[in-house]
């Protein structure tokens, strides 16, 4: 009989289940230990990184953990773990200090550099295929608050921004964590309401540096092209790493493909944008994670995660709630996929322009994104700044789930609505 090993249940291959097959219900094991003198923390099989975050938040640290909590910490160590601290902390394996492990034939192990160093390394990013792991043991790092959030562009905008992305990450400082997107604009108050259910570009950002460095870095994305909306400020790690968890409620259809690449290409940018701007629901998205940085100092061969070459993981995830609508996110997953492969999947580091006829940049003083290029796209756009908060008054996060956390009053978020959503509220 076949064994099925369940912990978050948020595997989208379907390996906390299966037909005719045994489950092992892990998710009773919940617990979550923290040594904040040693900086470590030992979790259970079943614990998410939502409980793990809140645990070791309690002392001001934190280790990779993806980018929704509900994600389970066992399935995302095991085939790799990449996440908003990715960048500056190495991948969630790569933080692996020991897992407990019962094997094919019962016996109850404990896989470490020095106890049976082979399941060791098997175990950092070769999946859930060589015993049960029941309880892990992480490196935490010093991650309190983090300076960030989401900003919408508009996809005239597209080439500039991701263009300005790319050669940006290429040397950016391990603190920026980021990531660009395709998104549906979710009907969320600091989005202009015209503009919600619109196919906009994002940029996700996480700087675990100064607010003040956090600032300028974000501000090169805006001289770059104006945002339609964004929603940035300093706030708690776990904030962030919780803020888009309702796009993924359970009982969502999946269909996922993903690939690991040197770069995204002039071409490649065209293709996102080509194919991303046809995103077909507001839970399906395209992300392009960047794996550089400290992900590089782990060498190819010392974890089964062997892609320390590639820069970035790209991700086209499609996620819907009706069974009736199969046919069209498969199909524009399996289009985006194909298309994506002819451009840049596997392909060498480019060097070539951001697809757009531009103007230079200047950058102002203290920009730390020197070379990028404002959009020839971006129109001059009336934009107001209001102090917004990550999470309300009454717990209500980003994507209005409940959370307890709300950002610092230190530095305020920005809500920045486009012209077109300000003539829409009678401004």
């Amino acid at each position: 009989m076949e064994l099925a090993v369940r912990g978050g249940s948020h595997s989208v291959p379907g390996f906390g289940t299966g037909d005719d097959a045994l489950v092992a219900d892990l998710s009773g094991l919940s617990s979550v230990t923290v040594d904040p003198s040693r900086r470590t923390a030992t979790a259970g099989d079943g614990v998410t990184w939502g409980g793990f975050n809140e645990a070791t938040a309690a002392h001001g640290l934190a280790t990779t953990g993806g980018v929704i909590s509900t994600t389970g910490v066992g399935g995302l160590t095991l085939g790799g773990g990449i996440g908003y601290l990715a960048r500056a902390h190495r991948l969630s394996c790569d933080n692996l200090i020991s897992a407990q492990v019962v094997t094919a034939d019962g016996e109850i192990v404990t896989a470490s550099d020095l106890q049976h160093p082979d399941l060791f390394w098997a175990l950092r990013g070769g999946s859930g295929n060589f015993g049960v792991v029941t309880e892990f043991t992480f490196q935490l790092h010093p991650v309190a608050e983090i300076y960030g959030g989401p900003m919408f562009f508009e996809l005239s905008d597209g080439p500039a921004v991701l263009g300005c992305f790319n050669e940006y990450i290429r040397t950016a400082p391990r603190e920026y964590g980021g990531f660009p997107a395709f998104q549906i604009a979710p009907p969320l108050p600091f989005v202009p309401e015209s503009r919600v259910g619109e196919p906009l570009v994002a940029v996700v950002s996480c700087w675990t540096g100064s607010p003040h460095d956090g600032e300028k870095v974000l501000q090169g994305f805006r001289d770059v092209a104006n945002p339609v909306a964004e929603h940035v400020g300093l706030m708690p790690y776990p904030a962030l790493n919780s803020s888009f968890d309702a796009l993924v409620p359970p009982g969502l259809q999946h269909y996922w493909k993903a690939a690991f690449v040197r770069d995204v290409t002039a071409e490649a940018i065209r293709t996102h944008l080509e194919h991303g701007s046809r995103v077909p629901v507001v839970n399906s998205t395209a992300h392009l994670y960047p794996i550089n940085g400290a992900c590089h100092d782990v060498a190819a061969g010392e974890t089964a995660f062997g892609h320390r070459d590639a820069n970035y993981a790209v991700v086209i995830a499609g996620m819907w709630p009706d069974p009736a609508d199969n046919e069209a996110n498969t199909k524009w997953v399996g289009t985006t996929t194909r298309r994506s492969r002819r451009t840049h999947w596997g392909a060498s580091r480019s060097t070539s322009p951001p697809p757009t006829t531009s103007r230079r940049w200047q950058p102002t003083t203290g920009s730390t994104i020197p070379g990028c290029s404002r959009s020839s796209a971006a129109t001059t756009r009336a934009t107001c700044s209001t102090s917004t908060r990550t999470s309300g008054p009454d717990g209500t996060s980003l994507m209005a789930r409940p959370s307890p956390h709300v950002p610092s009053p230190h530095v305020p978020a920005r809500h920045v609505p486009s012209r077109r959503g300000i003539a829409a509220k009678g401004a």
